[in-house]
Parts: structure tokens; sequence; C-alpha cells
């Protein structure tokens, strides 16, 4: 019999337009329409000496995506700058979360089927403009630079186009339900990054191919075939994998650029210092609501005929702002249930000792992680998150999972 194909592996980076109407540090609007640069100010487009200043309603609705996606809240509020070449980046820099994300854990529930997909980290930052070349010049419009963003990443969980499209599909269906974004996709409210490689011969993942800002989920799904049917044709032919960026036009895909992750330098924004936020806390106390607010998010998302999903976001928006305490806003999430709306359960718990024992053994795998790891690559808490999560069939509480690899992963 002919050996099997090398089994793709693939997380995602999806970057998901926050509904605030404005941009993330300036007090420029944010509107589809506008004449390229109208909704431009010298905070967005980096002229000397203007300042950025948070817009709190951003960090409200990421964290009630936190919520939605049953993730946890960092303790900290950090901000950094990631410094890179390209002509839609008026500032020359992009501000970001990089290594200290907003959230992590959580996952993204199918709303078709009994299953979930782990989630690594939700991070806020700002979108870069846009350029396109025509006629034989470059033109650029930063009406999109400064945009407030949701960034969701994956682990490498997944396997073939389908089950993108159908996580994809559910985030979109969650968030939206939550209120978080209007989801537009003709607007650019959902684009996706998609990491396509081939499992090598002991089952880990090979030389990672990025495909940059799919906007639709079948896009992205034609996307993934088209690139592990090309990643099996390179190795069909006895040629490497290189690590790359490639661009979607529809159709096909081509090379963008090298995968040079030194091409990227980072560093603390100094406008922005690091701060603890008292609605995090808020939002860690959210969690404990006597009912879940995932699972009915989830099942309102599927269910668009039930009007009660804004006044859920507004429960939600009240208990994250501290106007409701969890014990009063429960009764009050009763209430605008429907009576045929089933009581949703949270997962089922795994016991102790095999949560610690599994922890443990994705540990012992995984040396090289580890000591990234302790030399302060925080960002791979989330990768250990979803390899525990996986070896579980996603039936731990992720919270729980967490606080352990936290232990297990200390120094």
């Amino acid at each position: 019999m002919p050996p099997e194909p090398p089994r793709p592996v693939i997380g995602l980076e999806v970057h998901v337009r926050l509904a605030t109407g404005r941009k993330l540090f300036c007090r420029c609007a944010v509107d589809d329409e506008a004449a390229p640069n109208a909704t431009t100010c010298p905070v967005c487009r980096g002229a000397p000496g203007a300042l950025p200043v948070p817009d709190p309603a951003a960090l409200r609705l990421a964290l009630r995506a936190a919520l939605a996606l049953e993730a946890t809240p960092s303790d900290t509020l950090a901000w950094h700058r990631k410094h890179y070449r390209w002509p839609d980046l008026p500032k020359g820099f992009q501000i970001t979360q990089q290594g200290t994300p907003l959230a992590t854990g959580g996952r993204i529930h199918d709303l078709h089927a009994d299953g979930c997909w782990p989630v690594a980290t939700l991070h806020v930052e700002e979108d870069a403009g846009r350029f396109d070349v025509r006629d034989g010049a470059l033109h650029l419009d930063d009406n999109r630079a400064g945009v407030p963003l949701l960034e969701v990443t994956t682990p490498p969980c997944l396997h073939d186009g389908d089950a993108v499209e159908a996580c994809l599909r559910a985030l979109h269906a969650t968030l939206v339900a939550a209120g978080v974004t209007a989801g537009h996709l003709h607007h650019g409210h959902l684009r996706a990054d998609v990491n396509v490689s081939l499992a090598a011969d002991d089952g880990t993942p090979g030389p990672k191919v990025e495909v940059k800002n799919v906007g639709s989920f079948r896009h992205a799904a034609d996307a993934v075939r088209a690139e592990v049917d090309r990643q099996r044709a390179e190795r069909a032919a006895g040629r490497a994998v290189d690590p790359h960026t490639r661009a979607w036009d529809g159709r096909a895909s081509h090379r963008l650029r090298a995968k040079d992750e030194t091409a990227y330098r980072i560093l603390p924004e100094p406008d922005l210092p690091d701060v603890v936020v008292d609605g995090l806390a808020l939002t860690r106390a959210a969690h404990g609501l006597h009912r879940p607010l995932g699972p009915w998010l989830r099942t309102l998302a599927a269910r668009p005929e039930v009007a009660g999903r804004r006044r859920l976001a507004r429960v939600v928006a009240a208990v994250a702002a501290g106007a409701l305490t969890p014990a009063t806003a429960d009764p009050v999430l009763a209430g605008l249930m429907p009576a045929d709306m089933p009581e949703p359960a949270r997962p089922p718990d795994v016991a102790p000792q095999v949560l610690a024992d599994t922890v443990a053994a994705v540990v012992a795998a995984h040396p090289v992680e580890v000591d990234r790891y302790r030399a302060g690559d925080t960002r791979l808490l989330g990768w250990f998150l979803g390899q525990v999560m996986g070896r579980l069939d996603r039936r731990a509480d992720p919270h729980a999972v967490r606080t352990a690899l936290v232990h297990a992963l200390a120094p």
C-alpha cells in the first residue's frame, strides 16, 4: 500500500474588528465608506509628538470576548511597539500586546457539532493602513490605520480546510452574538492568517507557511487545501518546504516574502506604561456567575431568531463594569433566556491526578519549549494549554489547566 500523505497541521491568527466606532488610540471615527485618508489625525499617522490614549471601550469589548470564549484574563495590561517596514504602516510600528496577551486559554465551540477548538491567546492591537498598486503607482489609504482589533490565536490544532472554515464560522457567530464585532466580512471585520505545515515523521509540525489576510470562510478553506497540495507536491519532488508568507487572491496564492522573525523589532511602548487594570479583576469575577455565559452565547449565536442576544451582551458588559455582581446578574440572565433553551453545563471535571499527570507528561515531552518559556517567551503558555487540552479531549476546565501549567513551568 502507498504511504499515507503527511498530515496537515494548521493554526489560526484571526483579526476581529472591535465595534467601538472609533480608533484604538485616537478619536478618529471608523467609517468604511469614507474617502481615502479622510479619517486620520496626527496620532494614527504617527506625527512627531502625537501621543496615543487607549480607548476604554475597546478594552471592555475585548474582555467581553474573553468571557464569551471562556478565556482567562491577564493581571497586567502591557503594550509593545512592533517595528517593521511595510508601505501600509504610517508610523513605522504597530502598537500591540506582544508577549503579554490580554487573555489566554479558552475555546471556540462548534455551533453544529459536539466539539470545540482551543484558544491560545487574545490580545488587542491597532490595524495597519492599506495600499494597492494601480497604474504603476503605489496608492496609500490610512483610514484603517489605528482601527481596534482583537487578535484570537489557536494552537496548531486543525487538520483540514473544512475544520478551518467551521472554526472561523463558530468564532464569528460567537463574537457577533456577544456584541464584540459587527462582523461584516465585506468590510474586513474578520480576517484570518492561516499557518499551514505538514507533520514530520514524528508528528511534530514541519516548516510553517503563513497565508495572510484571508477575508472569507470559504476562501480560508480553499487557501488551506491549495497550500496543503502545494507543500505535498514540494515534498514529493524532493524539495524542502521553506517558511515564508503568501497572499491569497481568491483562486490561488502567491509568495510575498520570506518568513523572517528577525525582521520584527519588539520594544515596550514608552508612552503606554504597563498597568494593573481593575476591569480585568472584574472580568475574573464574572467567570464566577452561577450560570456560565459561554454556552448561552453559543446557543444564542446558533439561533438568530432569538432576540435576547443584545440584552445578554449588555448584561455581560454590566458585570464586567461592576454595575452587576455575579449574584445579582444570575436572575437577570435567567429572565433573558427563552423557556425552551436548555440549561448550559460546565465541562465535565477531570480528576486532579489525571490533570497533573497530563501536564507533567506535556512538560516532559517538550523541553525546548519549556526552556523558551522559562527564558521569557510567555506566549508559549497558550501553546502548552492547547497541548494539554488536546490530550484530555478538551474535557478539562481551561482555567484549572492554566493554573497547573503555570505551576509546572515555573523555574
